[in-house]
């Protein structure tokens, strides 16, 4: 909010890095480029910004030319991407989500019935006395 409040575009650059899913997918040198590229593209709507958004404008440029600009990954589709499983997937892998799960109760809080392994149980909490 500072960034915005201020119209400082390394403020802004900083918030937009820790944000956890920009800093999750993007190195600091294509944080700084998006950032340019959207200070240009949103220009109209960012008016704090208006007496950098011509530098930024500039470091865009001057990095086609210069050859530098960061390349996007053609093989990546970020972790929002990645595939859902469907029903029937889930129900063929039922064993397996089971065994991990029973892999991770290291406390053995939970226990599952026979029927539950054959399908359709049950996981039920066991009662600490």
């Amino acid at each position: 909010m500072e960034a915005a409040v201020r119209g400082d575009v390394t403020l802004l650059k900083q918030a937009m890095l820790h944000d956890p899913l920009v800093g999750a997918v993007c190195n600091p040198e294509e944080v700084w480029q998006m950032t340019d590229e959207m200070l240009v593209a949103q220009a109209s709507w960012l008016p704090q910004y208006k007496s950098q958004i011509p530098t930024a404008a500039q470091r865009l440029a001057q990095a086609v030319k210069d050859g530098t600009r960061v390349k996007l990954r053609s093989d990546y589709q970020g972790a929002a991407r990645v595939h859902t499983k469907t029903v029937q997937e889930m129900a063929r892998d039922r064993q397996a989500a089971r065994d991990n799960a029973s892999a991770a109760d290291k406390g053995k809080m939970t226990k599952t019935s026979t029927a539950a392994v054959g399908g359709g149980g049950q996981v039920t909490k066991r009662k600490r006395g």
